[in-house]
This record gives structure tokens, C-alpha cells and sequence, in this order.
């Protein structure tokens, strides 16, 4: 039941933004997840520990980052700011 209203809610938060940011999002975090998933594999470190949340923290901000400055500046998704 928390996982439908879960999926309710996601959805109802997305149709707000554009389909172009929704569909940026979500693969920034299969990227993320991909990655996350790979270093629990190959690495000792406890991702619990502050080493592996530092470690997802960095993934997330380095994905983002790459993908924002390829799209951002060729105008797949435009920055607006609302009056």
C-alpha cells in the first residue's frame, strides 16, 4: 500500500514540471543507482558508513553536474524563472 501511494504521489508532484526534467531525473538516478550498486560490489566500505554516503553524494553531484552541462546550455531544458 505505501509503495502505490508512494507512486501516486511521484506522479502527482511530476505532471508539475516539465516531461523533459522528469525524464533528466530519472536518469540521473538509474545512473546513480548503476553506480551505488557497482561499488557495494567491488568495494569493503559499508555504504552505511560515512565513506560510502560520501561516496553517493559525490556520484549524485558529478552526475548531475555532467548531464546539467550538456543540456542546459544546448536549450533541452530551459531554465525559467517564474514571476
Amino acid at each position: 500500500m505505501q509503495t502505490l501511494s508512494m507512486a501516486c504521489m511521484l506522479g502527482f508532484i511530476s505532471s508539475f514540471y516539465n516531461t523533459k526534467s522528469v525524464v533528466l531525473c530519472i536518469g540521473i538516478t538509474a545512473i546513480v543507482c548503476l553506480c551505488v550498486t557497482i561499488f557495494s560490489f567491488q568495494s569493503k566500505i559499508d555504504i552505511t558508513s560515512f565513506q560510502g554516503l560520501l561516496f553517493i553524494l559525490c556520484m549524485v553531484m558529478f552526475f548531475c553536474a555532467i548531464v546539467m552541462g550538456f543540456v542546459v546550455p544546448f536549450g533541452y531544458v530551459s531554465i525559467q524563472k517564474y514571476k
